[in-house]
């Protein structure tokens, strides 16, 4: 063979091998990206539904679920009503504070609309320590009324506990609602809440559309 024919089947050798090359370096490329993508949808589907930023840090799972509180659940409006918010009695709910959800009581049983996933609600609420210690309540405006807090149920604009305490609320009704760590700060300090406290909530209902 002449020299040039000679180089004629060398390009020709060359060309097929950079196109064999470039397949296989982009096969692989297109592997790796769609194991890559099964990975994450299998991380999608495996991973928690939501969480929440309870400090900004600290992420807990939502639930939508809550556990009536033995104490107060199906107490209605009267002389007991007193008892129920009187700061002085909340050390009994410490024993919650190993729980994984919240628990609440039925103060005034609402007969209004019903907080589902997605309602925007305004609350009333004070939250106290179980040692009897009020840590933050509804705010006044400058004329001294009480301002309701807004929310969405669900949205994460709150902690955990709070989303768990309102659930099936209806418009009109009281709860006292207990927060243990696992659903409140948890081990972060938070202000003047200490790490790791049961939190002691009274919440009335305003709105929830």
């Amino acid at each position: 063979m002449s020299k040039r024919t000679w180089l004629l089947v060398a390009s020709l050798f060359m060309f097929i091998l950079i196109l064999v090359v470039g397949y296989l370096i982009i096969f692989n490329k297109h592997r790796v990206i769609k194991e890559t993508s099964n990975e994450q949808q299998s991380a999608i589907t495996n991973s928690t539904p939501a969480t929440i930023n309870v400090d900004s840090s600290n992420q807990q799972t939502v639930k939508v679920t809550s556990s009536p509180l033995p104490a107060l659940d199906n107490q209605q409006v009267g002389n007991a009503q007193q008892n129920l918010v009187d700061p002085k009695t909340f050390s009994q709910y410490e024993k919650y504070n190993g729980n994984s959800n919240c628990l609440f009581g039925e103060i005034i049983t609402g007969t209004g609309a019903e907080v589902v996933a997605g309602s925007k609600v305004a609350i009333y609420y004070s939250g106290w320590l179980t040692n009897g210690t009020l840590f933050d309540n509804s705010k006044n405006d400058t004329n001294g009324n009480q301002q309701p807090f807004l929310f969405t149920e669900g949205a994460h604009e709150v902690i955990l506990g709070m989303e768990e305490g309102i659930a099936g609320m209806k418009v009109g009704g009281k709860r006292l609602i207990i927060v243990p760590p696992a659903v409140g700060y948890g081990s972060k300090v938070q202000g003047s809440i200490p790490a790791n406290s049961t939190l002691v909530f009274e919440v009335t209902l305003v709105a929830a559309q």
